[in-house]
């Protein structure tokens, strides 16, 4: 048997002046790092390489995995940390978005793998962050992106699935179809209480009466079983999203 302790946040790690009190901010998210201390951290929108800098000198005793620095950035804003040395790293590109939005034209959002041993088994963490809605019809480029995300569920054995994917809980139900044992969480991850999410762009599921936010975390396992418990944090205000801690037990069935 194994305990596996997950985090995963969106930090809104967008330059001044689109996400406010960035700098202070991300004091907190480490602090926060370091007061839980697991095993396991799944980071999405850290774009300034700086701050990836920051952490690996912060947390040396973790392993990290990114795309590459492009510049003064970290091109996906995708960062997972594990304190286990991974066996592989792999990231994929999505397909960049020929829209207007030139922003999500460069950021080079895409699939970050991160292959560990657990139980003797290879386990995929799958940090992933989407193509970001501000109307409907920006629709067909999310699902786009969503195809080939599900091409590598359905291609894994044993994974845990964490990031934000920008849909909402009926459309997540409908795009899993069972293949992840999935919690969608009951307290909001755009928890309108979170005074950084007033300060947020006005998104598209902002106007969805009842969602509860983008960030969503799966588990499957084959040999493997396991046993998961999240929840969100509420009252700890990091970003524009509310944090995730998961516990994940994975054991052999004899």
């Amino acid at each position: 048997m194994e305990k596996i302790k997950l985090i995963s946040l969106n930090i809104w790690g967008l330059p001044w002046p689109f996400s406010p009190k960035l700098n202070k901010r991300f004091k907190d998210i480490i602090k926060f790092i370091k007061n839980e201390d697991p095993d396991v951290v799944v980071i999405q929108e850290c774009w300034k390489w700086s701050y990836v800098r920051k952490l690996k000198k912060t947390f040396p005793n973790y392993h990290f995995s990114y795309f590459r620095k492009f510049l003064i950035h970290n091109q996906s804003g995708l960062v997972t940390m594990t304190k286990k040395k991974p066996k592989s790293v792999k990231f994929i590109m999505y397909q960049r978005p020929l829209t207007k939005r030139i922003e999500e034209f460069l950021s080079g959002k895409g699939i970050l793998i991160t292959e560990l041993e657990i139980q003797e088994e290879s386990v995929f963490v799958i940090n992933t962050h989407t193509f970001s809605r501000i109307i409907s019809g920006h629709g067909d480029l999310l699902l786009n992106q969503l195809k080939v995300l599900k091409k590598i569920v359905n291609e894994k054995g044993s994974m845990i699935l964490a990031g934000d994917l920008n849909i909402t809980p009926i459309e997540f139900l409908e795009w899993n179809k069972d293949e992840l044992s999935s919690i969608i969480p009951k307290t909001p991850i755009l928890d309108p209480k979170n005074p950084y999410r007033k300060k947020a762009p006005i998104h598209f599921m902002d106007r969805i009466e009842g969602n509860k936010g983008p960030t969503f975390l799966g588990v499957k396992t084959n040999p493997l079983k396991f046993v998961l418990n999240t929840q969100v944090i509420s009252n700890i205000y990091l970003s524009d999203h509310q944090p995730i801690i998961s516990e994940i037990i994975f054991f052999k069935q004899f």
